[in-house]
């Protein structure tokens, strides 16, 4: 139900609960929780109620609730991904085991089959567990950058250039933590297309930003300018620097 969990009683964001004919439900968008009640197929009451005394404190004509994950799918979708997962577990346990033969390898072969033998039970049966959404790309195959959805909107960047060196460093911190999970059995490699590579990103983004800030003048790789703006800027001033010589001279 959009990302949110079944619970016997509703507490935090993220939760709901059913009760005959109400659905009691906390969405992330509000402070209290929403007791909707219906009558027959349709809603007679919304009501936002107390945690505490669960008693109604205010009523509702309409609400707007938003999904409580950013990775959503429906149960049609992951009924056709799941025997695909299947494959893609039994192939990676089988290239682990080829490795190496030792105790090490044999047990993260092990523990990736039982250890996503039990995730996908969850799944199935529509639990909500932190790290659901790296089933995303194994379920998904229509994944993009958010920022494909903002046809209108104006895309920043902010010293792209640096950014980019920064993130080259932390793929390969990145590419060195994931070789790890893999040999471990933690996960499948094709989880990590849940992320967007340095290079797919700078694709993407010379695709769709329009304006960019750089104090060195030079932009990302693929993207040549209409024109450049020149602003006069020089760096302010140390006030702590500042501060400190008037002390001397107080002092003085």
């Amino acid at each position: 139900m959009m990302g949110y969990e079944r619970v016997d009683k509703v507490e935090i964001p993220g939760e709901f609960g059913v009760r005959g004919g109400i659905i009691d439900l906390f969405p992330l968008n509000h402070h209290e929780p929403l007791r909707i009640e219906f009558f027959g197929d349709e809603v007679d009451s919304i009501r936002g109620f107390d945690i505490e005394t669960q008693k109604s404190i205010y009523k509702l004509d309409k609400v707007e609730i938003l999904p409580a994950r950013e990775g959503l799918w429906t149960n049609e979708e992951f009924k056709l991904a799941k025997e695909k997962i299947k494959t893609l577990l039994q192939i990676q346990a089988e290239r682990l085991l080829k490795q190496k033969n030792t105790s090490g390898i044999n047990e993260s072969a092990s523990f990736l089959q039982n250890r996503f033998a039990e995730l996908l039970e969850k799944v199935e049966n529509r639990m909500v567990f932190p790290g659901i959404d790296r089933f995303l790309p194994l379920i998904r195959s229509d994944l993009v950058p958010f920022w494909e959805y903002l046809t209108e909107g104006l895309v920043i960047l902010d010293e792209p250039v640096r950014g980019r060196e920064y993130l080259r460093a932390l793929e390969e911190e990145n590419a060195r933590s994931i070789g790890g999970f893999l040999e471990r059995g933690l996960i499948l490699p094709q989880e990590i297309d849940l992320y967007l590579t340095l290079s797919d990103l700078q694709s993407s983004l010379a695709q769709n930003s329009i304006l960019q800030i750089s104090s060195l003048g030079k932009t990302l790789k693929g993207i040549e300018p209409d024109r450049n703006i020149v602003f006069p800027l020089r760096p302010a001033p140390d006030f702590i620097l500042l501060r400190k010589s008037l002390i001397n001279l107080q002092i003085l």
